[in-house]
């Protein structure tokens, strides 16, 4: 078939134009592949964090990159810590698109002693271990919750299947609970869909 027979094709044309579902698969738009909706959360997380360093430069803040497998510590876009993300759960609606949480509380382990007015160990915190007589702050086992609920955790911990978390190393948890206070921000990039949250 050559340019100068124009009329072969005519005939194609019309039938592949005329045949059912034509103009549907015209008028459907194809759905973006994987790898354009990572590319799309990641640009946005990097506008969340571009609005959070111009707002506060010197404030510390947590970018949760679930694809890459780790949560980084970062203030005025200095990365200041990695840490590899162990397991991780996360509920479909989450899955859906780049969030941003605020920090609500720390939990640790401990209950605040009863008041022994006028002793040495008044206002520590049980329990009371080597290193806690030395410091206050952030356990090893301490959990940072998150809003929207969102929990990070040390590896192993028993947590509800409906409550959406990961997990990190201990001295991992213990350096973000050093870092971060209640209103510091986490920018949560969900994973690809084929990944799962087992163990890294």
């Amino acid at each position: 078939m050559t340019l100068r027979q124009p009329h072969i094709l005519f005939p194609i044309l019309v039938l592949l134009a005329s045949s059912p579902g034509a103009a549907e698969q015209a008028d459907a738009k194809p759905e973006p592949s994987a790898q354009k909706r990572a590319l799309w959360r990641k640009k946005t997380a990097l506008e969340i964090e571009y609005r959070l360093v111009r707002a506060d430069p010197e404030a510390y803040y947590l970018v949760i990159d679930l694809p890459a497998g780790e949560v980084v510590l970062k203030a005025g876009g200095r990365l200041l810590r990695t840490c590899p993300v162990r397991t991780w759960g996360l509920a479909p609606h989450t899955r859906r698109k780049t969030l941003l949480c605020h920090m609500a509380n720390r939990i640790d382990p401990v209950t605040p002693e009863p008041g022994n007015h006028g002793l040495r160990l008044r206002g520590r915190r049980l329990p009371l271990d080597f290193i806690g007589r030395l410091i206050e702050g952030p356990r090893e086992a301490s959990r940072l919750y998150f809003s929207p609920p969102l929990l990070i955790q040390p590896v192993d911990s028993p947590t509800s299947p409906n409550l959406d978390h990961l997990e990190l190393r201990r001295r991992d948890i213990k350096a973000l609970g050093s870092a971060l206070q209640p209103g510091d921000a986490a920018i949560l990039i969900p994973p690809l869909e084929t990944q799962s949250g087992a163990p890294r």
